[in-house]
């Protein structure tokens, strides 16, 4: 069952995919996809994490797909794309994630490197506004079953509106060791 959701939504995404521009690598971009709920058309936020960013680990690539307007108590459905460069051998995808966001799909998933395109949904849940991230730690394992490489990445998952940063008063001055705000004092009386 769960194979053949992920085939789905996969090929859903792909009909959708098909009509618009193909997201430049490590650059957020806004995407039409097919909601899992009911087939509406929802904006989603695509992001693709090579296998040359970040520290050394296994040659694994990871490309997310999340609803790019979140509430509190909605349920978030995202998927996630992984891209191996190593052929053969097995790839344990583990996923847990912060307080606060509750993951109610699979946990683990375990895919076959000769079989091809790799992919999970992820179900998630929060309660309250802010920013979470869903951990995502790959192991790569060798045909006969021996760990190689792991690699780990997070997915920012922002329920509700950002925090707006209060506006500094004062002027910035980088004297280039430091930078200091120089702002008026008040006498208090």
């Amino acid at each position: 069952m769960f194979k053949l959701n992920t085939i789905f939504f996969v090929s859903i995404v792909a009909i959708f995919s098909s009509t618009m521009a193909i997201a430049t690598e490590n650059t957020p971009t806004a995407a039409k996809a097919a909601d899992v709920k009911g087939l509406v058309p929802t904006e989603f936020v695509t992001q693709t994490i090579d296998i040359q960013t970040g520290k050394l680990g296994a040659p694994v690539a990871m490309t997310y797909q999340i609803p790019a307007q979140i509430s509190a108590n909605e349920v978030i459905y995202g998927h996630l794309d992984f891209r191996s460069g190593t052929a053969e051998g097995w790839l344990t995808v583990e996923m847990n994630s912060d307080s606060g966001l509750i993951l109610q799909s699979v946990s683990t998933v375990e895919f076959d490197l000769a079989a091809g395109p790799m992919g999970v949904d992820v179900q998630l849940l929060s309660t309250n506004d802010g920013l979470y991230y869903l951990n995502v730690t790959v192991k790569e394992y060798d045909t006969k079953g021996t760990p190689k490489l792991s690699r780990s990445f997070a997915v920012p998952i922002q329920v509700g509106s950002t925090v707006q940063q209060p506006k500094r008063s004062g002027n910035l001055i980088d004297d280039g060791k430091e930078k200091i705000i120089e702002m008026t004092a008040e006498e208090l009386k």
